[in-house]
């Protein structure tokens, strides 16, 4: 799993929750207790409570620690609590709304969300070996052009 902005928080244990855009073709699995057990992505599992997943500080980067999910829920961005900002490891809830929409663009707080509660198993690296992210890395996503017709 990446998380490019947020890894110094997982390995601090400062950071015990991520929120994933629900996709299109996502769906949850749930036990006989209606709970999340997973997230199926086109017939494929993605996510599963239980499960342990790589931490990796940005796409095609070599995992540095791993984690395991131990909660899947479903909800919409907006209706995030100060609580589990915190738990995503930023000081509130404004704070993780405006990292939120940097990276995502702005309107995607009405947003679908998977929250995967997590807890870290495993550092895998020498952590001084690794550069630390930078928020002035942290550029909105450029939104698609409407094609004219």
């Amino acid at each position: 799993m990446i998380f490019q902005y947020t890894w110094p928080q997982v390995i601090s244990r400062q950071k015990t929750q991520t929120r994933r855009v629900a996709g299109m073709n996502e769906v949850a699995i749930r036990s006989h207790h209606n709970r999340i057990v997973a997230v199926m992505h086109n017939g494929r599992e993605k996510w599963r409570v239980g499960r342990t997943y790589a931490v990796q500080p940005g796409r095609g980067r070599r995992q540095i620690a791993r984690i395991r999910v131990v909660r899947i829920r479903s909800e919409r961005l907006s209706r995030i609590s100060q609580a589990d900002a915190r738990a995503e490891g930023f000081a509130d809830r404004q704070e993780f709304m405006r990292t939120w929409e940097r990276i995502h663009g702005p309107g995607s707080r009405e947003c679908r969300v998977w929250v995967l509660e997590f807890e870290l198993v495993a550092v895998c690296v020498n952590l001084e070996e690794l550069p630390r992210p930078s928020a002035a890395r942290i550029l909105p996503v450029p939104q698609k052009e409407m094609a004219s017709g």
